[in-house]
């Protein structure tokens, strides 16, 4: 069996030592240099570099799939979509985020877009937890709960995913999921995925229940990878990073 960790990713691009030197250049100066890089491997979708520079800073370069790369509807300028959450988050100056430094989908200086942010010190969640005590854990999954509810408390001017083009508004958060339901449903088609049952079953059964989705008035911040290792805790009191 291969292992998580083992699995290479399609949608992953590579950029040599040059490449990382020209984006480098363009956004810290020319006269900064790449000391040290290493790809960080813990996501399966962009790549992700974390390059010492000359100037003594460290920082974290995202690099988006190359764009003839085949990926589900709603993942068409999913970049653009990481960086302005991160960006509405932290002007709540609550929120512990990184920061953006730059962000390019020009495909000027290399045909993909990219972006630069603060290095985050610290250690994901999901690689720590085993070794924590119950109170450890409890007093951070409970910061965290904060701090998603912070997150929800950004409203919104329309349903769906914000940061893209590929959208028409909807009028609800029922019409808003039934479109993303049909979506992923129509790409599964596309890619002859298997499926637990056929595309008219599952929206039959995801109908039944659509009605409920109808409670919901306001389109508010939801982060949708809200996953361990997403959350980074640092210190001895090994609280959340920022």
């Amino acid at each position: 069996m291969v292992g998580l960790n083992e699995m290479e990713s399609f949608t992953k691009v590579k950029l040599n030592d040059e490449q990382l030197d020209i984006l480098v250049k363009a956004v810290f100066g020319s006269e900064t240099a790449v000391n040290l890089s290493s790809e960080l491997t813990g996501g399966f979708f962009n790549t992700a570099y974390d390059l010492e520079l000359s100037t003594g800073k460290s920082v974290i370069l995202k690099v988006a799939p190359a764009v003839e790369t085949d990926t589900l509807s709603y993942e068409k300028n999913i970049m653009r979509t990481e960086v302005e959450a991160l960006r509405m988050v932290a002007d709540k100056g609550v929120v512990p985020v990184p920061a953006v430094y730059h962000y390019d989908e020009s495909l000027q200086l290399i045909p993909i877009p990219y972006f630069f942010m603060e290095k985050v010190e610290g250690q994901p969640y999901s690689d720590v937890k085993e070794s924590l005590s119950l109170p450890e854990r409890d007093a951070i999954e409970t910061e965290l709960g904060r701090y998603n509810c912070i997150i929800n408390e950004i409203r919104g001017e329309r349903f769906g995913i914000f940061g893209t083009d590929s959208e028409e508004p909807r009028a609800s958060w029922r019409e808003t999921f039934s479109c993303l339901m049909e979506s992923v449903l129509a790409d599964a088609k596309r890619l002859n995925a298997q499926l637990p049952a056929s595309y008219e079953e599952i929206m039959q059964e995801v109908s039944k229940y659509l009605p409920a989705l109808d409670a919901v008035t306001e389109p508010r911040l939801v982060h949708w990878d809200l996953w361990n290792g997403n959350v980074f805790v640092k210190g001895w009191s090994h609280r959340i990073a920022d």
